[in-house]
């Protein structure tokens, strides 16, 4: 394991909720990270399900992807760029439903935030300015925000709302590269990890704390 429950609860910001209730198993904490490693197109990210049970701290690792395909930066389905989720912590994020109808997975029913990545190229563009003006509009059930430099040139975009940001599996066995598999969303590699451990612990948690399921997305270059 990468990282031990120790490192990352460091890591995350006194602001953040961590789940500790241990009475019952399964009170989970879903942790991304988004890892140094910025190569294109690979599982190179981090899931860890944690929770606390009769006094002692449990935790799973699973290689993901918090980013999009290439296939998807290069001609992004939305005309504002391909979405990335941005870090933070996304309270109720998901719930257990269907991925596009088809299997079972954990589907977005509350906001996040994404950038909109939008210059076509293989370079993940996720940062945003640590000194800008910002500006929000309200549209449609989305904040678009504007962040401007001095010269009120746009320097970035994010937009926070309901854009089906999922938590879904890849193809059949452990995937290599991402391609179609992730438009944005939060995709693993190893499908039968997805299948036959991920999921039914999700599902021994709903029943219990109900079908709610919040997210932390943590940056691996923020890390003490």
């Amino acid at each position: 394991m990468r990282y031990t429950v120790n490192d990352i609860f460091n890591n995350i910001p006194s602001d953040y909720v961590i789940f500790k209730n241990d009475k019952y198993k399964y009170n989970l904490n879903l942790i991304g990270i988004r890892t140094i490693d910025r190569e294109s197109d690979t599982f190179n990210d981090l899931l860890y399900v944690i929770y606390r049970y009769n006094d002692k701290w449990y935790a799973l690792e699973y290689d993901i992807t918090t980013d999009p395909g290439l296939i998807y930066r290069k001609k992004p389905l939305n005309i504002n760029g391909t979405a990335v989720v941005l870090p933070g912590q996304y309270r109720g994020l998901w719930k257990l439903g269907k991925h596009k109808g088809k299997y079972t997975a954990l589907v977005q029913k509350n906001p996040c935030t994404v950038v909109r990545d939008n210059n076509r190229d293989t370079i993940l563009d996720c940062d945003i300015p640590l000194h800008a003006n910002v500006m929000n509009i309200s549209r449609g059930g989305i904040i678009f925000t504007t962040y401007l430099d001095n010269e009120k040139r746009v320097v970035f975009n994010t937009e926070t709302g309901i854009f089906g940001i999922n938590c879904h599996r890849s193809g059949r066995g452990v995937t290599e590269y991402v391609k179609r598999y992730s438009a944005g969303c939060i995709v693993f590699a190893d499908n039968d990890a997805f299948d036959e451990e991920f999921i039914p612990i999700c599902k021994d948690a709903a029943s219990i704390f109900g079908n709610s399921f919040t997210f932390t997305l943590l940056d691996e270059r923020n890390f003490k």
